[in-house]
């Protein structure tokens, strides 16, 4: 185990991680879940994003589209992308990172949950909004 030192890809928080992490290069880890077949599906925060903005209760969080689900194929350590663009909130180093956070499946479809809203936000500090992507194989299979 090392530390991360608010490293993005490692949930944030400064928490050890194991090495074996690495290989897989997730945006802030959230949660998990399997799908049939045993996929597995991970729920990513992302990093937030580069429009910034500072308020005496939450000090300065960064706003971006950057959270997302990937199907991980742990035997071959290949991470598959299926849906991104969700609204991502982090401090400017991508720490404390709130977006996709929770995710479940139930027959072939993917739920996610996100507790970052950028209705919370100002409109004049977020990013032009582009709707999140889904590959063709988002189904659960």
């Amino acid at each position: 185990m090392r530390g991360c030192d608010h490293d993005i890809r490692c949930g944030g928080h400064g928490a050890a991680r194991d090495r074996d992490d690495d290989r897989f290069g997730l945006d802030n880890p959230r949660d998990l879940a399997f799908g049939r077949n045993g996929k597995l599906y991970v729920a990513e925060a992302g990093h937030g994003g580069p429009s910034c903005f500072s308020d005496p209760e939450i000090v300065t969080a960064c706003v971006g589209f950057t959270s997302k689900i990937s199907l991980v194929d742990v035997a071959h350590s290949q991470v598959q992308r299926i849906a991104t663009g969700f609204v991502s909130l982090a401090d400017p180093q991508g720490a404390g990172a709130t977006g996709v956070d929770g995710i479940s499946t139930l027959g072939n479809r993917i739920y996610g949950i996100i507790t970052g809203s950028a209705l919370a936000v100002s409109p004049s500090v977020l990013p032009r909004r582009r709707p999140p992507r889904r590959s063709a194989s988002s189904a659960v299979s």
